[in-house]
């Protein structure tokens, strides 16, 4: 049996390096993971230390340096641009601290934008974006522009919006980055939820140990490399 058929991603000696005025910064160096189907990680660490350029990476956003990450066991970077877009656009989902709804377009247009993209008729889009307004409890709120909608609102939107297309990676970038804790809490409870109602592969970038909690495995991203935080008790 091959033994990284359960892997969904495998990330082999990650190099990013930003070129500088005077110099060059590295931001991952020589960064290994490997990521089970199913599995619920958070990588932690502090800002700047590169949690997001490792999360864009590995959801095709941007390319390394050197380096590999492997998705369903085919190398990414060896595809041209056009098959990464498919890739990006029908197995992984994103979701973002500051929402990135598209303010001109009510919360149904905005949930539906992703299907329309790919091809699908209007009224099938509109009838699936629907099914997951539902999930996330706000139908009442279908023709609303996100504007009128709270914070912790906005980003139920865009969780279900990062689900429409029904991947099978979610990646979250600090989802309750812009959130009190009551309503962060609620939006890692319904993270959770999707995350085993779905059978979901998800990575959830954070800085607060609160969201690790919620976490199958922890990271923290230091010097460019993940190391795995075993004592889980440090979170509590």
């Amino acid at each position: 049996m091959n033994k990284s058929a359960n892997k969904l991603i495998i990330v082999r000696q990650l190099v990013k390096i930003y070129p500088l005025p005077d110099g060059e910064l590295k931001v991952l160096d020589g960064l290994d993971l490997e990521v089970e189907r199913g599995d619920l990680v958070a990588i932690m660490g502090a800002s700047g230390v590169g949690k997001t350029t490792l999360l864009n990476i590995i959801g095709t956003i941007d390319r390394p340096t050197s380096g590999e990450v492997f998705f369903e066991n085919e190398a990414l970077f060896s595809k041209d641009p056009r098959e990464l877009a498919r890739i990006r656009n029908k197995k992984i989902g994103f979701v973002f601290q500051f929402f990135h709804l598209l303010p001109e377009f009510t919360v149904i247009e905005n949930l539906s934008l992703p299907l329309l993209i790919a091809g699908w008729p209007r009224q099938k889009a509109l009838s699936k974006a629907w099914e997951l307004l539902k999930e996330v409890g706000l139908e009442k709120k279908a023709r609303v522009y996100p504007s009128l909608l709270s914070g912790g609102e906005q980003q139920r939107v865009a969780i279900a919006r990062a689900l429409v297309t029904e991947p099978s990676l979610l990646l979250a970038d600090e989802p309750t980055g812009n959130l009190d804790w009551g309503t962060g809490e609620k939006i890692m409870e319904l993270l959770s939820y999707f995350h085993e109602k779905k059978g979901l592969t998800s990575l959830v970038v954070t800085h607060n140990e609160k969201v690790a909690r919620f976490c199958h495995r922890v990271f923290r991203l230091e010097d460019g490399r993940l190391k795995p935080i075993l004592d889980r008790s440090s979170l509590f």
